[in-house]
Formats: structure tokens, C-alpha cells, sequence
């Protein structure tokens, strides 16, 4: 792309902008003097710009030489324009001689430039590949420096005003403006280097400079509010203008690479030009992002009415009940719809007596304001006493002859500390107003009566126009502040409800646990009493029956012992009998044998009985020994009934089948609780399940005649196949977890500790059958005792 193309994009990109300017500054400014002047400075630029752009672009000498005219036109009012401006803007009354000359010396150029214009120019020629450029006259070097002088003075005012400026916002106001004309006219110096034909920076991007005075012009309005211009804009209108000049932008860079493209590469035009859009489209996406965002943050900061903030706060507070929630959407609307950097709300803890940071918003971690207010900091005894909003500005630049501002000097360091820690520009309390009246039983002197009682108190940065809060801001805030101390109040009330009602819920929890409690010890100590006299019953059935038993043992020892010297006398005097009577007596002796052996086992599993029966009620611990399985297995039915306190759960719905003089090898308390532990899961798999049923099945196990086998079948739902395998696993379980307590259900310990105990302690084993829908049966195999009778009373064993 050449210079003079590069030139004239600049100076229409100039026109452009400044035009845009002007249009919008005549709208909002409603002919105000002020804007008037500014739209004057505005419009000399946008004669120089516009005349520029015709010069460069002009095929006929004649044509291009009168826009040239009107070029020098502008270029010879913009300086005076602009230090008349800088008078009025900055209020400096004096020093009118100053411009009064300026104005003089302008209106001589004018003059000359009219009339005689030989003087001012020589001519019109191609320069730096520009077609028709100007070549200087004798006067254009004394008007260039009068142009410049005229631009230092306006650019000095400005400087000064910047330096001295009180007031933050109007600094920024007029340090932007300042920065804006610096760059025009830096940029504005490369507009006369091609009349010297010098072709050295800023030539021939200088028009751009000219370009961002507007721009930077245009984001001070907005964004401060220059020359109290309120800005009211539609995202839409302002997104729309901003994405007009970015996408013009993004369609001059595509030029710029079409034609690098094509004059060093050589590539043909359709296909750079294909490239240009291609890299246009590319870059769409983002700039629309990045103007999202610019748009959102910096230009739109609207104004606001009362009655339009308290509606809306009155309309989004009025169906919240909870006090934490409550907070955070009054902080939530502050920051979104008031725009304010940062906000905190404090509510008062009636309980504890201090205010709590109840919500924040815009601080970082680090930048927390403190947690709770006491009662006697020295912000909350002053907002109690000025009972209205407090600035930052009042404390650090205060009113001499205040009185309340007087008795609290002493604590005016800490109170300016809060707003520096806590970011704040303004403090606002709400106060709930109590009355003293004929429902009160205070003191006659109180009644009817007002006490105004601080309930909360929220915290505002400052906002991000970086405008300072003015006394109708504060009045809305306040405004909304006591708007929602009802609120605040309610939904106190309503959490200390709801608190309440936890705490009543939790006693009664615990009354419910404690009466359990009670339950289950009263339960204990009727057993424990029944057990007491039923272990006196069992010694005393001991003693009752293992004297006989003794007897019986005896007697039988003494028959076999008799027995053995029959069959010596028989063998001494066998040659007098006969052989018949040889015989019959071989056969009583062989029978009465047999019946010895009877009786001594009989006697032996009378004893494992009572054994076992005194075993159970002394609750006595211990290793292997002899055991009834049918004594074990209806001991373990009684524990299962007792642990889930189902009187009616037993009954006819379980069956017990257990082979009679059946005496196993088995620790007794490790047995019922296996015993007790599947009896209970039958139990909670059938309580559900009509016609439910629980079978008990006790016999010599037929694989192997050493070993008694037990099942325990129900007819619940079954076991599903893909977890069959899994309930042996500790932790495993399919029962939902009531606590962490030990013992507790649903912890997936009952079968892991049943296999434990059955295959490691008992050397048994244990399996499982499943059928879904149609039941489950567990199977133990436990081994017997050395000798143990079959189901038909015959002993087996070793």
C-alpha cells in the first residue's frame, strides 16, 4: 500500500470519527455553550480531514487546488479553536489579549489564503507519491509556527488545570483531554512534513494521530462524563458504532495484506483478496468478544432514578426469607444494576450482640473487611450518633465547626482506617424505628415514644464510572437501605425460627434416642433378672440331674465290670453247659454289652445338654467344646427375637428342623452370633414378602457323615447374581447405612465375620444358594463331636 493510499485512509478515518463525534455531542450536549465551542474546534478538524482526503484523491489540478484552500481553512482555525476552548473549558478569564492575537493572526492567514494565496502557497505538485501536495509559500513557515505556539499555550493551560485539579474525576477528565489533543497534534505534525518533502515518521500515519484525539475524545464522555454530558445509551447503539469502526479497521489491514501478498509474492489478486476475507473472518469472533466486554465494563454506566431502585430492590427482596440470602441478593443488586465495585452488608446478631459480615462481593480473599462490629467501634458509635450516611471525603477533608465530626477526632484515624481496609467510599446504616407505646410495660415516660435502633449497615466502594457519589446517590441508597431493613428483620426472625425449630427437632431426636436407650436397658435388665433365675434353675437342674446321671453312669460302669467276670465264670465252667445254653448266653452277654454302651453315651449327651443349657445362661466365653445344635439353634431364634425386639415376628412364620443327638465341636458365643446374624437377614429379606417363611434345616451332612449341616433358608427376593460373590467382602453391603457406630447396620461386616469364624475358628464352611424371586439359603457345615448320633439314634463316629 503506497503513502498517499495510506494517507488518505487516515484522513476519512479522521473525518469519519470526528463527525461521529460532533453528531453525538450536538444530541447529548442540548446547546450548551460550552459544547457549542467544543463542536466549533470539532468541526475545523472535520473541514482539514475532509479537505485533505478530496486533495489527495483529486485528478484535476484545479479541483485539488481549491480543497486545498479549504484544507488551510481548517488548519488555520483549529489552533485558535482549540485555545478558545481551552479558556472557557478551564474558566480562564484573564489573559484574553493572548487569544484576542491568536484571532488576529488568524484572521490574517484567512485572509491571505483567500485573497492572496500566491503568498501562502507556491503552488500544487506530486510529492512522496501523493499527486498534488502544496509546496509552501513565504508565509506558511511564520503561520506553521504561530499554529504550533498557539497549540504549546492551550497544551500548557491544560497541563496546569491537571496538576491543580481537587477533584479525582475531574483529573481524569482533564488528563485524558489533554492526552487526546497530544496525540492529534503529534500526529498532525506528519500532515505538513510532504510540504518540505520530508517522508520521515509520523509520515504518513500521522492523519491516525488525529484519529485517536476523537476516539480518546469519545471514551472521556462516556466513560467520565465530560462536559457533564449524561450519557444514556443503548448497548445495542453504541455496540453498533464501536463495531463499525473496528470492523473498518479489520478492512483496511485486509488491503494491507492483500497488496503485500501480491506485490512480493506474486500471487494472483483473487486469491489474496480470498486470503484478506479468510484472515477477516478469523478475527470477527474475538474482536466481537473483546467489544462485548469493553462495552459492558466501561461504557455503560447508567444513571438511576429512587423511585426505580427502591421498586426493584422492594420487588427482588420481597419473597426471600432466609437472612444469608437476603444479604447477598441486596449485595448482588448494589454491584449489578448500581454498578459499584465492590459492596458488604453487616446484620445485626441479636444473640451475641455485634454486627456480622453477612455478605461481600468485589474483594479479593485478601481483602476481606473485618467479620463482626462491636458495639464500640468507633464507626458504629458514630453512625448512631449522625443517624444518616457517612462519606470517606468527610473524614479526610473535614468541615471545620462540625460538632459531632468534633467529639469523635480522637477515633477519625481508626474510622479512616475502616474505609481503607474495607474499600469503602460510603457507609450506609438502616434503622428500624421501635415505639414505646400501650403494648409496651415500660415506664410511663416512654410511652409513645421513638427509639431508632441500627440493624445493619452495608459498605460501598467506589463506582466503577469512577464518579464520586453525589447527594441524590446517597439519598437512593439510604433510601434503599431502609427500604430493606424490614426485610433484613423478617428474615432475621424467620432464620431464628427455623433455628429454633432445629434445636427442638435435635431434643427431640435425643429424647427419642434416650428413650430407645431406656427401652433396650429396661429390656436388658428383664432379661438379665429372667437369666438370673433361670441359671439358679439350671444349677439346680444340674444338680438334680447329674446326681442320678452319676448314679446311672455307675451303675452301668458296674454292669460292664460284672458283666466281664460272668463271661470268666462262664468260660471256668463252660464244659458243664450245653451248647445251646453256651450260645444264649453269648447273645446276653453281646446284648447286655450293647445296652451299657447305650446308656453310657445316653447319659454322655444328657450331659452336653445341661452343659450347653448353663453355658448359654452364664454367658460364659471360651474355646471349642461339645455343643446341642438343637439347644444352640433355638438359644440363637431367642437372641434373634430379643435384638430386634419383634415379639410377633416369631410365631409360626419359623420353622425349626434339627436332627435329634446331634453334638457338635464349636465356641458357643461365636456360634449364636452367626446363628443370629443370617436369622436376622432372613428376617429383614422376608419382612416385606407375604406368607414370608424361615426354615431351619439341622442334620449329618450326607457328603461327609464327620460334619452337621445347617441351612437357613427364607423365601425373600434372592440374591442378584452380579453380587453374589461380593457380600463375603468386608465393607460390602446392600443395606443402607444408618451410622458409624460399631455394629451398626449396613457397615458390610455381618458375613465377612460370619466366614471368619465359621472357616477359620470352626475349620466348617459356609456358601450361599440364590434363586431371584424365589429365596436364598445359607449353608454351614460344622464339624461333629468324636461321637454323635445319627438322625435314627445310632452313633456315629471314631
Amino acid at each position: 500500500m503506497t503513502p498517499a493510499v495510506q494517507y488518505q485512509i487516515a484522513a476519512f478515518v479522521t473525518f469519519l470519527v470526528n463527525l461521529f463525534l460532533v453528531i453525538f455531542i450536538s444530541v447529548k450536549g442540548k446547546g450548551r455553550p460550552l459544547v457549542r465551542r467544543f463542536i466549533s474546534y470539532c468541526s475545523a478538524i472535520i473541514l482539514w480531514s475532509l479537505s485533505v482526503f478530496l486533495t489527495t484523491t483529486s485528478t484535476r489540478y484545479e479541483l485539488a487546488y481549491f480543497f486545498n484552500q479549504l484544507t488551510h481553512v481548517g488548519a488555520v482555525l483549529i489552533p485558535v479553536f482549540f485555545l478558545h476552548f481551552v479558556y472557557d473549558y478551564l474558566g480562564i478569564s484573564g489573559r484574553k489579549i493572548l487569544l484576542n492575537f491568536f484571532y488576529g493572526i488568524a484572521g490574517c492567514f484567512l485572509a491571505v489564503i483567500v485573497f492572496k494565496r500566491d503568498w501562502f502557497f507556491g503552488g500544487l505538485s506530486s510529492k512522496l507519491t501523493l499527486t498534488y501536495f502544496p509546496d509552501p509559500g513565504f508565509l506558511y513557515t511564520p503561520w506553521m509556527a504561530t499554529f504550533f505556539l498557539a497549540v504549546f499555550f492551550g497544551h500548557i493551560y491544560l497541563f496546569r488545570a491537571w496538576l491543580n485539579a481537587q477533584n479525582k474525576v475531574q483529573k481524569k477528565q482533564i488528563g485524558f483531554f489533554f492526552l487526546a489533543n497530544l496525540l492529534g497534534y503529534m500526529g498532525g505534525v506528519g500532515c505538513f512534513l510532504p510540504v518540505y518533502g520530508l517522508s520521515f515518521f509520523p509520515f504518513p500515519y500521522g492523519s491516525y494521530g488525529v484519529a485517536l484525539f476523537s476516539i480518546v475524545t469519545a471514551y472521556t464522555v462516556l466513560r467520565h462524563r465530560w462536559l457533564d454530558i449524561e450519557v444514556i445509551l443503548r448497548k445495542t447503539v453504541v455496540f453498533a458504532g464501536l463495531f463499525a469502526v473496528v470492523f473498518a479497521v479489520i478492512f483496511f489491514f485486509g488491503i494491507i495484506f492483500q497488496n503485500l501478498i501480491s506485490n512480493y509474492i506474486g500471487l494472483p489478486p483473487g486469491i489474496a483478496t480470498a486470503m484478506a476475507v479468510i484472515i477477516a473472518v478469523l478475527i470477527y469472533e474475538p474482536v466481537r468478544r473483546i467489544l462485548v466486554n469493553w462495552t459492558d465494563r466501561f461504557l455503560f454506566q447508567k444513571k438511576f432514578k429512587l423511585s426505580m431502585i427502591v421498586t426493584q430492590a422492594s420487588h427482588a427482596i420481597a419473597l426471600i426469607q432466609s437472612l444469608k440470602w437476603l444479604a447477598k441478593r441486596i449485595i448482588a443488586f448494589l454491584i449489578v444494576k448500581c454498578r459499584i465495585q465492590n459492596a458488604a452488608a453487616y446484620v445485626w446478631h441479636e444473640e451475641d450482640q455485634y454486627f456480622e459480615l453477612s455478605a461481600l462481593r468485589g474483594y479479593a480473599i485478601r481483602e476481606y473487611p473485618p467479620a463482626i462490629f462491636s458495639l464500640d467501634h468507633p464507626i458504629i458509635r458514630y453512625l448512631k450518633e449522625v443517624k444518616r450516611p457517612i462519606e470517606r471525603e468527610e473524614f479526610e477533608n473535614p468541615v471545620s465547626g462540625e460538632k459531632r465530626l468534633a467529639a469523635f477526632k480522637n477515633d477519625r484515624g481508626s474510622i479512616l482506617e475502616f474505609f481503607e481496609t474495607s474499600k469503602a467510599q460510603v457507609i450506609v446504616p438502616s434503622f428500624l424505628r421501635r415505639r414505646f407505646g400501650w403494648l409496651s410495660s415500660e415506664d410511663e415516660t416512654q410511652k409513645d415514644s421513638d427509639e431508632l435502633m441500627l440493624r445493619s449497615i452495608l459498605i460501598l466502594g467506589a463506582m466503577k464510572s469512577d464518579e464520586p457519589y453525589t447527594d441524590e446517590d446517597i439519598e437512593v441508597f439510604f433510601g434503599l437501605a431502609q427500604e430493606s431493613v424490614i426485610a433484613i428483620e423478617n428474615a432475621r426472625l424467620y432464620d431464628e425460627i427455623l433455628h429454633r425449630s432445629k434445636e427442638l427437632a435435635e431434643a427431640n431426636k435425643q429424647l427419642l434416642n434416650t428413650n430407645e436407650k431406656l427401652r433396650v436397658t429396661q429390656a436388658s435388665l428383664i432379661v438379665a433378672e429372667k437369666n438370673a433365675t433361670m441359671v439358679g434353675m439350671a444349677k439346680a437342674i444340674g444338680h438334680e440331674i447329674n446326681n442320678p446321671l452319676a448314679t446311672v453312669s455307675g451303675r452301668a460302669m458296674m454292669i460292664g465290670n460284672n458283666e466281664h467276670l460272668l463271661e470268666s465264670l462262664i468260660r471256668k465252667y463252660k464244659q458243664h453247659i450245653s451248647e445251646d445254653d453256651l450260645g444264649k448266653s453269648d447273645q446276653l452277654i453281646a446284648k447286655n454289652a450293647d445296652n451299657i454302651q447305650r446308656i453310657e453315651r445316653s447319659a454322655q449327651r444328657i450331659n452336653v445338654v445341661v452343659q450347653t443349657l448353663t453355658n448359654i445362661l452364664k454367658d460364659t466365653k471360651g474355646g471349642l467344646s461339645q455343643l446341642s445344635l438343637i439347644v444352640l439353634c433355638r438359644e440363637a431364634i431367642e437372641a434373634a427375637r430379643f435384638s430386634t425386639f419383634e415379639e410377633s415376628f416369631w410365631g409360626n412364620k419359623i420353622q425349626e428342623r434339627i436332627g435329634a443327638n446331634i453334638i457338635i465341636m464349636g465356641n458357643l458365643e461365636q456360634l449364636i452370633q452367626v446363628f443370629v446374624n443370617l436369622i436376622k437377614n432372613a428376617h429383614e429379606a422376608t419382612v416385606y414378602q407375604k406368607d414370608a417363611q424361615i426354615i431351619i434345616d439341622g442334620c449329618i451332612d450326607p457328603d461327609d457323615p464327620k460334619m452337621a449341616r445347617i441351612n437357613f433358608v427364607d423365601n425373600g427376593p434372592g440374591i442378584p447374581r452380579e453380587i453374589i460373590t461380593k457380600i463375603w467382602h468386608q465393607g460390602f453391603s446392600t443395606k443402607q447405612k444408618k451410622d458409624d457406630s460399631i455394629g451398626a447396620s449396613g457397615q458390610g461386616q455381618g458375613l465377612f465375620v460370619c466366614k471368619h469364624i465359621i472357616e477359620s475358628i470352626h475349620k466348617g464352611a459356609i456358601g450361599v444358594e440364590s434363586d431371584e424371586g424365589k429365596g436364598t439359603t445359607f449353608v454351614i457345615k460344622l464339624p461333629l463331636a468324636e461321637e454323635s448320633e445319627n438322625g435314627n439314634g445310632q452313633f456315629i463316629g471314631s
